[in-house]
C-alpha cells in the first residue's frame, strides 16, 4: 500500500449493491493462521509487541516507534506481532506510513499482524486496526470513526473531493485482508447510511431509504450524519473482529519489563495460539527511540532551526572557524539525522543543503565580510531545512488544491512553528546586527590578516575608521581593472576607481570615501595637464 494512494470510488447515486455478512468461524480463522503464523514446534518462539497507548496521540514519535521496533522484531525472527492499541487516534499522515510498514513487515517478511483492541480504536487508529491481518477483541472493544486529530480539518467544511480522497484509504485498507468495504467507508464518511437487510451489508445515502416495515425491518447500523461505531458483538458479526478474549487477562510484564511468557498475554486465550510452544513477548524499548522522538517534536527541531541558522550567520560575520559555526554545524547535524531517521530526505533537499553549505564556507574562508554569497547560501538553506523538517510535503501536489489543503491540514502545527523560528531568526539577526556588532562581530568587510606584496612588508585592510582619509595622494601598486592596491602613506590597501575605469601602474592617485573595506579613488591628474 501507497500511502494516500488515490483510486475512484463507484458512484452510487441511491444505494449500492448488497454485500453479505460473513462472520469468521473458528476453522476459518484456524486455517489462516496456519497458513500465516509460523513457528517452530521445539521452540523457542518469540512474539514481537507494540503497544499503541491512548496517552499519546499518533504522530511522528509514535511512526519512530513502530519503525524501530518491527525492524528490530524483523532481527529476533518473531512469528508474528500484537499490536495492542488503545487510541483515539492522531494525525492521518503518519498512520498511514505505519499501516504501510505493517503490510510490508506480513507480505515482503511473512510475519503478520495481530491487533488486540484492548478498549478504543477511533478515528485514524482504525486505519492501525484494519492494518493488521487479525483483530482480536474483547467485551470492552470498541471501533469507530471520527475526524482525524488533524489542526483545522473538518468535514463539515471538506468538498466532496476531499472526503472521497481520505475515504478510500479506509477501503483500500478495509479491502486488503477482505473485510466490509463498505463497514470501512462508514467509519470515516458521516454521511452514509449502513443497514444490516436480510443478513446482507446496504448501503444508503437518505434516511427514507431504511425498510421500517414489520415484517422486513432494516437494522440501522449507521445514519446520516453519525460516526460508525461497533462493538464488541458487532465486530465479530460483520467480520471486522476474528476473535474475542477474556479481558481481564491483562499482561503481566517481567522484572525487565522487554521480556514475558506469552501464557499471561490475553491473546493466548485463542485455541491456535495457545499451541504455540516455550512462547515468550518481547518488547522494543531503546534510547535512540527516545532520542529521536524528542528530536522530532515540533518545538524542539524549531529551536535547532533557530541555532543553525543564528550561528552560520555569526559565523560569517566573525574571523575564522569558530565555536559559532561548530554550535551551527551541530544542529545541522541533528536536524538531518531527525529527517534521516523518518525517512524525509530527499536527493533534491540533500544538493540544495550541500550547496547552500558550499557558499557559506565561500563567504567565510574566501570573501570577507558578510555578502550576496552568504545571503544565498543562509537563504538556501533556509528552504532545504523547511524542506527537511516538513516531511511529506513532497507526497502532494501544489497544483491541486484539495491534496494540498489536506496536506497543511495534516502538517499545520510543524509548518507554524517553523514560521515562528523564521520570523523569530529574522528578529534575532536584526536585535544582533543592531546592538552588538561592535561588542564581537563586525558586520562590514573585515580581514585582519597580513600578506607579503612586493617590496611591501605586508598588505592589510583596516577598520573604516583607520583607513586613509578622503584627499589623501598616493599611487597604485598595480593597474587598476578597476579593482587593485595602492599605497598611501607607505601602507598598502585594496582600492577601486571612482568610475570603474583603468588607472595604469606607478600613477598618482587621490582617496575619493570608502566602500566596503576599499577606498575608492581617482587618478590625480595635475589641472595643467587636464586643461
Amino acid at each position: 500500500m501507497a500511502a494516500f494512494s488515490v483510486q475512484p470510488i463507484e458512484d452510487l447515486t441511491n444505494e449500492s449493491v448488497p454485500v453479505d455478512i460473513h462472520e469468521i468461524t473458528e476453522g476459518e480463522l484456524t486455517k489462516e493462521m496456519k497458513e500465516n503464523i509460523h513457528f517452530s514446534i521445539d521452540g523457542p518462539n518469540k512474539i514481537g509487541y507494540l503497544d499503541i497507548k491512548n496517552e499519546y496521540r499518533i504522530d511522528q514519535s509514535t511512526y519512530l516507534y513502530v519503525k524501530y521496533a518491527l525492524e528490530h522484531y524483523k532481527k529476533l525472527g518473531v512469528s508474528f506481532v500484537i499490536v495492542k492499541i488503545n487510541s483515539l487516534g492522531g494525525e492521518i499522515f503518519q498512520a498511514a506510513k505505519i499501516v504501510d510498514l505493517f503490510q510490508k513487515l506480513d507480505i515482503n517478511h511473512q510475519i503478520p499482524l495481530i491487533a488486540y483492541i484492548d478498549e478504543y480504536a477511533i478515528a485514524t487508529s482504525v486505519m492501525l486496526a484494519l492494518g493488521c491481518r487479525f483483530i482480536a477483541v474483547n467485551e470492552k472493544s470498541v471501533i469507530g470513526g471520527g475526524l482525524p486529530h488533524e489542526a483545522n480539518f473538518k468535514i463539515e467544511s471538506a468538498s466532496e473531493k476531499l472526503r472521497n480522497f481520505l475515504t478510500n484509504e479506509f477501503i483500500n485498507l478495509a479491502k486488503f485482508y477482505d473485510r466490509s468495504p463498505i463497514i470501512a467507508e462508514a467509519m470515516v464518511d458521516p454521511y452514509l447510511t449502513i443497514v444490516d437487510r436480510n443478513g446482507k451489508l446496504v448501503k444508503l445515502y437518505s434516511d427514507d431509504q431504511v425498510i421500517s416495515e414489520k415484517e422486513r425491518s432494516d437494522i440501522l447500523l449507521s445514519k446520516d450524519g453519525e460516526w460508525l461505531t461497533f462493538n464488541a458483538d458487532q465486530l465479530l458479526k460483520y467480520g471486522v473482529a476474528d476473535f474475542m478474549v477474556d479481558p481481564s487477562l491483562v499482561d503481566t510484564k517481567g522484572a525487565s519489563g522487554y521480556e514475558w511468557s506469552f501464557e499471561k498475554n490475553a491473546l493466548s486465550e485463542e485455541p491456535f495460539l495457545g499451541r504455540i510452544p516455550n512462547a515468550t513477548i518481547v518488547s522494543y524499548e531503546n534510547w535512540k527511540v527516545r532520542f529521536l522522538s524528542f528530536l522530532t517534536h515540533p518545538a524542539v527541531s524549531s529551536i535547532l532551526f533557530v541555532i543553525t541558522v543564528l550561528a552560520f550567520y555569526l559565523q560569517i560575520n566573525t574571523k575564522g572557524f569558530n565555536a559559532s559555526g561548530g554550535t551551527g554545524l551541530l544542529a545541522l547535524g541533528l536536524l538531518i539525522l531527525c529527517s534521516f531517521s523518518i525517512q524525509a530526505v530527499s536527493s533534491i533537499v540533500l544538493v540544495l543543503l550541500g550547496l547552500s553549505i558550499c557558499l557559506i564556507l565561500i563567504e567565510i574562508f574566501l570573501i570577507p565580510g558578510f555578502g550576496s554569497i552568504g545571503i544565498l547560501g543562509i537563504s538556501l538553506c533556509v528552504i532545504s531545512l523547511f524542506m527537511l523538517l516538513l516531511p511529506g510535503l513532497e507526497k502532494f501536489s501544489l497544483l491541486d488544491f484539495e491534496s494540498f489543503s489536506f496536506a497543511a491540514g495534516s502538517l499545520v502545527s510543524r509548518l507554524v512553528w517553523l514560521v515562528c523560528s523564521l520570523i523569530f531568526s529574522f528578529i534575532a539577526i536584526l536585535f544582533i546586527k543592531r546592538y552588538f556588532q561592535h561588542k564581537f562581530i563586525n558586520l562590514n568587510k573585515r580581514v585582519l590578516r597580513k600578506e607579503q606584496v612586493g617590496d611591501l612588508d605586508f598588505l592589510e585592510r583596516f577598520e573604516e575608521e583607520t583607513l586613509p582619509k578622503a584627499d589623501s595622494v598616493g599611487f597604485t601598486h598595480c593597474a587598476l581593472r578597476p579593482i587593485g592596491k595602492v599605497v598611501i602613506h607607505d601602507r598598502l590597501y585594496e582600492a577601486i576607481t571612482f568610475h570603474h575605469e583603468t588607472i595604469e601602474k606607478k600613477r598618482e592617485v587621490i582617496v575619493i570615501k570608502h566602500e566596503n573595506g576599499r577606498v575608492v579613488v581617482r587618478e590625480n591628474i595635475p589641472k595643467e595637464e587636464g586643461s
